[in-house]
């Protein structure tokens, strides 16, 4: 039995960017299950896209969608209580934009793409933000726009997967959110298409890598040790651990 199938192991798009941007910190998580601590910046992405879900079907007052940001901020662990308005101002922008488009209630909240794609061993299996009549809308709230008003391509490369899964007729789009303005970008079927052949190529190598890997210790090896020093390790817990698995200290129960 592979590594992979021992962890009963599922393809999903975060996954795969992983390993596409930062294939030792894939070995670390999916192999080892060594994992950074979520900061609040990741915690009030999903905050952020509650609170404007709740706009939109609500049709709240300000007071409600305080008291609800409170709820959603507690729930999900915010530590600083300045993101809670934060969350709030960049909701809105988002409800607004959505609104401008006539999409205002999705039918579907977080949308399971599912499925166990032919010459694959494992599922893929991903969620998508707000599904309407025939777009699904990703939000992605950012402390500033992408460079060049362009989407981020590990953005596109997400949409794209789930655009294969979903039958690939359906269109995408990406809606970066700050506490000031907006970008509604709607990805091309071209990219769409481009992209998905690029996750069927990590797919791929990842299990061509479970093929050839019959420890855990065998993934280790098949990568450098990582330059520590760019933000995948901001977490210093996350780092230690990385820094030890690639020693040969590692710990399993620290």
């Amino acid at each position: 039995m592979s590594v992979l199938t021992e962890l009963n192991y599922r393809h999903s798009a975060g996954k795969l960017n992983k390993f596409r941007n930062d294939p030792q910190g894939y070995v670390a998580e999916q192999i080892f299950n060594i994992k950074s601590k979520p900061n609040d910046k990741m915690k009030r992405g999903n905050v952020t896209e509650e609170i404007a879900r709740f706009i939109l079907h609500r049709d709240p007052n300000d007071e409600q969608i305080l008291s609800y940001a409170q709820k959603k901020s507690e729930e999900y662990g915010i530590e600083d209580i300045e993101n809670v308005g934060w969350s709030i101002l960049c909701a809105r922008n988002m409800a607004e934009e959505l609104e401008s488009r006539q999409l205002k209630r999705p039918k579907i909240y977080q949308e399971e793409f599912k499925q166990h794609l032919p010459s694959f061993r494992y599922y893929s299996l991903g969620y998508g933000d707000f599904t309407y009549d025939n777009i699904t809308v990703d939000l992605k709230s950012k402390d500033r726009m992408p460079n060049y008003g362009k989407a981020e391509f590990s953005h596109i490369l997400q949409q794209s997967y789930y655009w294969g899964m979903s039958g690939k007729k359906r269109r995408f789009a990406l809606l970066y959110g700050t506490t000031k303005k907006t970008l509604f970008i709607e990805i091309p079927q071209k990219e769409l298409a481009d992209g998905w052949e690029i996750m069927l190529n990590h797919m791929r190598c990842i299990e061509h890598y479970d093929d050839i890997c019959n420890t855990r210790q065998d993934w280790l090896n098949m990568f450098p040790f990582p330059d520590t020093n760019t933000f995948y390790y901001s977490d210093e817990n996350y780092k230690e651990k990385i820094i030890n698995l690639y020693k040969g200290a590692y710990n399993e129960n620290n």
